[in-house]
């Protein structure tokens, strides 16, 4: 389940800078609605998704069904949803989608990269 940290993608004024640099992978198992709030890094959503109100997001989201944001919601990187045809995509009120290649290579960026070992090229895995 998502913890309760998912980073913070505000600058300046009311900021968390400690958490700037932390881009979760925040997973749900099931449906997820959100209500105001705010969030960074990769969010992956394994049913349906809805923002509402105030809700924040900088990154990667990920939707197995359904995807609807409505209010203020901000949303800067990208949104992929199963339902690509839109038939049950559902964008109202003055929510805002930006695509952000550089919000999603940040969110990736933290996924991790290959390191070369020193002594041979395999590792016990126990």
């Amino acid at each position: 389940m998502y913890s309760s940290n998912w980073g913070e993608p505000n600058r300046g004024r009311n900021a968390v800078v400690g958490c700037q640099g932390y881009m979760p992978i925040i997973y749900s198992p099931g449906d997820l609605d959100l209500q105001n709030g705010r969030g960074q890094g990769i969010l992956i959503v394994d049913g349906r998704l809805r923002l509402r109100g105030n809700f924040q997001f900088v990154g990667l989201i990920l939707v197995r069904d359904e995807f609807e944001a409505e209010g203020t919601t901000d949303v800067w990187g990208a949104v992929m949803s199963r339902n690509a045809d839109g038939s049950e995509t559902r964008v109202r009120g003055n929510a805002y989608l930006a695509y952000s290649r550089c919000a999603v290579d940040k969110a990736l960026g933290g996924l991790g990269s290959p390191v070369r070992l020193r002594e041979r090229a395999w590792a016990n895995g126990y």
